[in-house]
């Protein structure tokens, strides 16, 4: 589950920034992120800098976005972009599903994401009945 939880946080952080054209270069951490370092490595409250910086940035702060990308960096976190090319027939059972859904056809949306897990692919549900397909 942590495994899991680690790189659902980097995903979030990769795609945050992913969103972000020309984020400035800090030259310095921010200083709530540094008192929590020289609180005896408080790593627990770092996380929640960085998860508190991606909420921001995704709402539109690119101050937030650079607050987390030199975070990032200084934390020795790769985000370079790790895409994996989905194949074109589980985006087209993804997009089936998003159309059952819109239809409220439950049972049809349950049985096509069944069918993409069957494949390999998890599908994530988003905000304005968008989707994700992840590896």
């Amino acid at each position: 589950k942590a495994i899991q939880d680690a790189a659902n946080a980097m995903h979030r952080f990769r795609t945050v920034l992913t969103a972000h054209q020309d984020i400035p270069n800090l030259e310095v951490l921010p200083q709530e992120v540094l008192e929590a370092l020289a609180d005896d490595l408080n790593t627990p409250r770092v996380l929640a800098y960085l998860h508190e910086y991606a909420s921001q940035a995704n709402r539109g702060d690119t101050a937030a976005a650079a607050k987390l990308q030199a975070c990032c960096e200084w934390l020795g976190l790769d985000l370079s972009s790790q895409e994996v090319t989905i194949p074109a027939e589980v985006i087209a059972l993804a997009e089936s599903r998003k159309q059952a859904k819109v239809l409220r056809n439950w049972a049809v949306a349950d049985a096509l994401r069944a069918e993409i897990a069957a494949r390999g692919y998890t599908v994530r549900d988003l905000p304005d009945n968008g989707y994700r397909v992840e590896k």
